[in-house]
């Protein structure tokens, strides 16, 4: 019965239809593979989410199924005005079903049903909207919130937590970008036939309404809860999409239905999530097949292979290109060069005056070799081994260094070239790294905290074992962890002093390798991309001239013979029509909305191809790769004292500037139980790729584990090659 359904429920409004489609050139192949990691996972409490993705990509496929015939027929011939309605041909094939059709009359009606949409389908009127590209363009939603949260969904299932939708810093949320929601609800709204006015009535209403701050009070009188309950964004639009239901979506209303509704669904989608996933004391059991080693994993001694400085190089031609392809294609090439000016102007800006910039906004000390004489001593031997790997070459002078005054242990890099860099390290980072007693303590922590056969707690044994007289590598964690609390001052110092060469080597390879610059380029790329698609945008939805050129209700004597006759003598023209002469338009608007979503993904691949490069170069400097590895399990144990203040400036200028960091504060932050913390994978059976499309649009530092994984066969490869720590030049700083 419900392929009988599918035309009746699926129905079309011409180019609203087609961009419906567009949508799910995305959606589609995001959906089946998140649907492909979720049928690796059969813990029963999936079985709802599972239901929510399986809705969502048929009622995608539906309004595809629909809209392709009617492009086809568009193309080939003219469509004529409805002769049967597509509901009484759904309504016989039910009444036949009904009477027992039969298996195979349902695939016969089914059939018809579909082969015959390009001749019985009719074009209305062009307020008269259906429900097929309502339901195709939220599933576009639907299927990226699913994506989107599909690791901590599998998580919650397999753990019996609830689902929660993960917290960033201060409490707010991570989502998939709410503004590309309504921006893409607009345009379909505009595609479906109102007047680009509307358009300032809905930006008006999402900015009074759209983000409430104020919720239920349960403490309170129901009297004083009213206003909340009458402003709030979810009963307006319930009110309101009931209302243009009752209107049968034609009344000027609608354009605010459509307008919302793929960031409503967005919101929805959570809730349900949130619902299907509560709180269970059952664990729901996975029979996951465990992913087999490819051999190069499985050889444990070998070196990173993977040319990063080609990687960086693809980056920039990529972004490059895309540039290129939409300022020809899209924007114009005008366009795109006259708001180039203003991207590398605000980009160039923070990258040229990055160390004022950062001292001013992170309250950085200067400090010297009086001061902090083990921080000058590393930093000094980390300059005079880069200027001895350059032998004719300009040298490099010591960079500037700083001290931020927060407690959270980190480092960071910055500056335009390496003859003008500036090195900060934070008071957290003193205080566990070179002062004995504390990094004696974390390191006793971070023992026990590490599992006897992991990644973690192999560095930390080797770094142990090569600096402290009476530990080995075939220490358990109870005899390392005895060795630690027993080692003299002097040698924990030496231990701490090695890590932070680690730490340093990794933020001077930055610098060498002029990562800023190349953030520089890519950022003001993607920027010059953004202001091009936005301008752009608002052309589309304040040009009536557009508007009409999209959506003709009439023509002149051009249209082909054999088109009826309206009233007047003016021939009508079904909306199909123009909707194909309109596709190249329709392809403009569809990459100015989603081309800067994609690339904003390649600046944070970008940025994580960077962080790995540092990780690989700063080792390869102090062929030391176990002591970064280390240093990272270290920062990532950090646990804050009794005293620990963040104030809500402090971390925003973290979350700001997250990207310099040796690892993301935010992610420390989570781990000592200092926000909403992201519920990590604790079953084997997770992988990166359950969490997929957030790793893609949130992380610009690849994963902690997967860092000193690679760390750790570096340094196999090193033991296995006889190879020692670097030899550091004399210098005076030493003495």
């Amino acid at each position: 019965m419900a392929v009988h359904f599918l035309p009746a429920v699926f129905g079309l409004v011409g180019v609203a239809s087609v961009w419906a489609v567009m949508g799910g050139l995305l959606a589609l192949p995001a959906a089946l593979y998140t649907r492909y990691r979720l049928s690796r996972h059969d813990a029963p409490r999936l079985n709802k989410v599972k239901w929510i993705l399986d809705v969502s990509i048929g009622a995608l496929i539906g309004a595809g199924a629909l809209a392709l015939p009617l492009v086809a027929s568009a193309i080939s011939a003219p469509v004529l005005p409805a002769l049967v309605s597509l509901a009484s041909l759904s309504g016989v094939g039910v009444l036949m079903t009904m009477a027992g059709g039969g298996s195979g009359m349902n695939f016969l009606l089914g059939a018809a049903s579909l082969a015959g949409i390009s001749h019985f389908i009719g074009v209305g009127a062009l307020g008269a909207l259906s429900l097929g590209p309502i339901f195709g363009m939220a599933a576009l939603p639907a299927i990226a919130t699913v994506s989107f949260f599909l690791r901590f969904l599998i998580n919650a299932a397999e753990t019996g937590q609830p689902f929660t939708i993960p917290g960033a810093l201060m409490g707010s949320k991570m989502r998939f970008p709410t503004f590309t929601w309504v921006m893409t609800g607009v345009v379909f709204a505009l595609l479906s036939g109102f007047a680009p006015w509307h358009e300032n009535i809905a930006f008006f209403a999402w900015n009074l309404f759209g983000d409430p701050k104020t919720h239920w009070d349960k403490s309170k009188p129901w009297m004083q809860n009213l206003p909340v309950i009458l402003t709030n964004f979810n009963v307006l639009y319930a009110g309101l999409f009931l209302f243009a239901a009752a209107t049968g979506f034609t009344a000027p209303a609608t354009f605010l239905v459509l307008a919302f509704l793929p960031e409503r669904i967005a919101h929805l989608t959570e809730f349900l999530l949130q619902k299907s996933l509560p709180a269970s004391s059952n664990q729901g059991l996975t029979s996951q097949a465990q992913t087999p080693q490819t051999p190069s994993e499985a050889m444990a001694a070998q070196m990173p292979n993977v040319n990063r400085w080609l990687r960086t190089a693809t980056f920039i031609a990529l972004m490059l290109g895309a540039a290129a392809a939409m300022g020809f294609g899209v924007f114009g090439i005008h366009q795109l060069l006259k708001v180039s000016v203003a991207a590398v102007i605000l980009a160039g800006i923070p990258f040229i005056f990055s160390a004022p910039l950062i001292k001013k906004t992170q309250n950085a000390t200067d400090t010297d070799p009086t001061k902090d004489p083990a921080i000058y001593r590393v930093v000094d031997d980390l300059r005079a081994l880069e200027n001895a790997n350059r032998p004719g070459k300009k040298p490099i002078p010591v960079p500037e260094v700083v001290i931020l005054p927060t407690e959270l242990p980190n480092a960071f890099a910055t500056g335009p070239s390496p003859f003008h860099a500036m090195v900060g390290v934070t008071q957290g980072t003193k205080e566990m790294l070179l002062t004995p007693e504390n990094l004696r303590k974390n390191l006793i922590n971070a023992i026990a905290a590490s599992k006897p056969d992991g990644d973690a707690f192999k560095v930390l044994r080797r770094t142990i074992s090569e600096t402290i007289p009476g530990a080995t590598e075939n220490d358990s964690p109870e005899a390392l962890s005895q060795v630690v609390s027993k080692a003299s001052a002097s040698d924990i110092e030496k231990l701490g002093e090695r890590y932070l060469r680690g730490v340093l080597a990794h933020e001077f390879t930055h610098v060498m390798d002029r990562h800023m610059l190349s953030g520089f380029i890519i950022g003001s790329v993607l920027s010059a991309i953004n202001f091009a698609a936005y301008s752009l945008m608002w052309s589309v939805i304040v040009s009536h001239r557009m508007i009409k050129s999209l959506f003709p209700k009439k023509q002149s004597a051009e249209v082909p013979a054999g088109v009826p006759l309206g009233p007047k003598d003016e021939r009508f023209v079904p909306l199909a029509i123009p909707a194909i002469a309109a596709l190249p338009a329709l392809v403009r608007l569809f990459l100015a909305l989603w081309a800067p979503v994609f690339l904003s993904m390649l600046q944070i691949a970008a940025s994580r191809n960077n962080e790995a490069q540092a990780d690989e170069g700063g080792a390869r400097l102090v062929k030391d790769p176990q002591a970064l590895a280390a240093a990272l399990v270290l920062l990532t144990n950090w646990r804050p004292s009794s005293k620990f203040k963040l104030s809500e400036e402090d971390a925003l200028k973290l979350a700001m500037d997250s990207h310099m960091f040796t690892v993301s504060p935010a992610e420390q932050l989570a781990q000592a139980g200092l926000l909403a913390k992201p519920d990590a994978p604790k079953a084997p059976t997770l992988s990166r790729g359950d969490d997929w499309l957030f790793y893609l649009m949130i992380m610009n530092h690849p994963e902690t584990p997967a860092r000193i994984k690679e760390l750790w066969q570096m340094s196999e490869a090193l033991k296995a090659q006889g190879i020692p720590p670097a030899h550091y030049p004399e210098n005076p700083l030493k003495q």
